[in-house]
């Protein structure tokens, strides 16, 4: 009898004779040994390379512990002889007859090593999570690998399967994976897992496929048409199995995966689908977590490192939340909604806020659905998350001082209205009055706009594109903030642009002859036109361009370049929502572009000298 078809299992296995002699081993078994097969397999006793701490072990001189009755799964140490190596492994030992009569063990060693290792090294929370993800990662690897090799193993060793069936049905059940399989006409067959009563909960045998997989009444005939293609070949299998269910709906709401393998007849031909569900609801779980772990991680590096414009961002976003309203709910009114919580989505991923960032996608998606019921359910639980993530993180913002400071200054607006009041009845000339408003109330556009280099770095990396730091010339300008707070919180959609549209991968653009790093600058211009003062911001990517045949529609509502909406950009949004910001404020928004080049976009907006006059207007 052949035992190859242990070579695709990621555990150890031994097969030894009555003298304890290493018969069979498998690549994983010679990996644990320290060895190679052609080694171990030379018919030697097999404590000659190994040791268990179990002396009464049958593989042990003098054991008898699985000899004739199996020996259940326990947890052991070994030592190499070879090298004096120790570690743990979970063991098991089955007898059993070949088809000539003869006696044979086959001991299976589950290596848990690194596991031990790495539960006395990870004792935090944390890194305990870090530590069970990475071994639910390798663990995934293993199984891919495993189900790689499961087509072939299935067709080539179907006769050393029927010979061996009461052993192989351990095995199979040992893995904790459902396993069953179905014929041309949906029916499953005989054969399944015992784990497929808990992952799919159904025995599968003698059902139909489509009830054990529970497709939906209205999915039906969609999955008839893929089991058809499948067995049919219309196209190579690899090509068809992916468009079968993925996902398994577990009344748990476990999260159960799904994949499928042919078993072919003699000439090639399938005969049966063999479907393997696995659990891995541990992995998602850990990963979602350890996902928002991260996102908060980066929330307080940000909130640490830009403490002024964290704060601005979470006024400004009780603001738009507070005066997100759906009345009418025509067409007009969703546009501006839309524009309003796009650019509170940006901001919320700008500072990694996910709890603001999710629930703005929300509503979005009711708007483009144009339902209003589900647009008001989104928008109030918006509000609610907002309210809950305040009062989760009260203490924390209090210990950084953020919603406390008033946007750096040293002494309060009120104050420095009051100090300006005295001056003025002190009979202090205006021009100095001018020079101290300059300094005290306004602020330098460089310090408005500076925390958008993180944002930049972080899109590029994602979408592996190099970039430059940010460039920003002429940003001591100095600014009162409030008035342009709706504009510079909407270039964030600019910037998602030159990133994922402007900006190309680092091998284009050496094959273009420019540098691999992507370069953004932004240009602040001060200038005058007629008796007023105006402020002119060039923001610029040396990127692909735009081709002339779109360039005068880019800010058009609801246009966009892109299929289907990707996660930085596609929504045809972003850029409307600066040109309607700069129309607010009475100015414009232009671009330019040259294919291959880059793009520019110009921005011209009056300079607001008296920030009282505008108080007054807004």
């Amino acid at each position: 009898m052949e035992y190859t078809f242990f070579d695709g299992l990621i555990d150890s296995v031994f097969v030894v004779g009555p003298d304890r002699e290493v018969i069979y081993c498998n690549e994983a078994a010679a990996k644990l040994c320290d060895s190679s097969v052609k080694r171990l397999a030379r018919r030697k006793p097999i404590f000659d390379f190994i040791e268990f701490s179990n002396k009464n072990l049958f593989i042990m001189p003098a054991g008898s512990v699985g000899l004739t009755e199996p020996a259940p799964y326990q947890e052991i140490e070994f030592t190499l002889k070879s090298n004096a190596k120790r570690g743990k492994v979970q063991l098991a030992i089955q007898p059993f007859k070949e088809p000539s009569g003869e006696k044979r063990w086959v001991v299976i060693a589950r290596d848990v090593t690194i596991e031990e290792v790495l539960h006395a090294k990870y004792h935090k929370q944390l890194e305990e999570k870090e530590s069970y993800i990475q071994q639910l990662q390798d663990a995934r690897r293993k199984l891919e690998d495993y189900s790689k090799n499961l087509e072939q193993m299935v067709e080539t060793r179907t006769h050393e399967v029927k010979s061996a069936n009461v052993m192989l049905n351990a095995i199979m059940n040992s893995l904790g994976q459902g396993f069953f399989g179905f014929d041309s006409n949906g029916d499953c067959l005989d054969f399944y897992t015992l784990a497929c009563r808990d992952i799919l909960e159904a025995a599968p045998a003698k059902q139909k496929v489509w009830d054990v997989l529970k497709v939906p009444t209205k999915e039906r005939p969609t999955f008839n048409m893929w089991m058809k293609a499948v067995f049919s070949e219309s196209l190579p299998f690899d090509s068809l199995r992916e468009l079968g269910p993925s996902q398994f709906q577990h009344s748990q709401g476990r999260h159960i995966h799904l994949e499928y393998f042919p078993i072919r007849d003699d000439a090639g031909a399938i005969r049966n689908i063999v479907v393997v569900a696995t659990d891995r609801t541990s992995e998602v779980l850990a990963n979602q977590a350890l996902e928002r772990e991260k996102k908060f991680a980066k929330m307080i590096v940000k909130l640490v490192t830009n403490r002024r414009q964290f704060t601005q961002f979470l006024k400004s976003a009780a603001q738009s939340i507070d005066q997100i309203r759906a009345t009418t709910f025509d067409e007009e009114e969703r546009k501006a909604l839309y524009r309003t919580l796009h650019t509170l989505e940006g901001e919320a991923g700008i500072h990694s806020v996910q709890e603001l960032w999710v629930g703005a996608r929300k509503c979005q998606q009711a708007l483009q659905l144009i339902d209003k019921t589900e647009f008001d359910k989104s928008l109030s639980e918006m509000r609610a998350q907002y309210e809950q993530f305040l009062s989760a993180n009260r203490n924390l913002f209090r210990s950084l001082g953020v919603l406390e400071v008033d946007e750096q200054i040293e002494i309060s607006r009120g104050e420095v209205k009051m100090l300006l009041r005295r001056f003025e009845k002190m009979g202090l000339e205006q021009k100095y009055r001018d020079v101290l408003v300059e300094q005290l109330e306004k602020e330098p556009v460089a310090r408005l706009l500076s925390h958008y280099e993180s944002a930049l770095q972080l899109l590029s990396a994602k979408l592996e594109k190099k970039l430059a730091p940010l460039k920003i010339i002429g940003g001591e300008h100095r600014v009162f903030a409030e008035p342009y707070k709706n504009l510079f919180s909407s270039f964030i959609h600019l910037f998602r642009n030159c990133i994922d549209h402007g900006i190309e991968l680092p091998e284009v653009r050496i094959a273009a002859g420019k540098p691999e790093d992507g370069h953004i600058e932004i240009r602040i211009e001060p200038f005058s036109r007629g008796n007023d003062a105006w402020m002119r911001i060039r923001i610029s990517d040396d990127g692909a361009g735009i081709p002339p045949e779109i360039l005068p529609r880019v800010f058009e509502s609801g246009f966009s370049t892109r299929k289907e909406v990707g996660e930085f950009s596609g929504r045809g949004v972003g850029m409307n929502v600066i040109a309607v910001e700069a129309e607010t404020l009475g100015g414009s928004a232009r671009i330019e572009s040259a294919v291959g080049k880059g793009t520019a976009v110009i921005i011209e907006v009056p300079d607001v000298r008296h920030i009282a006059s505008y108080r007054a207007a807004a």
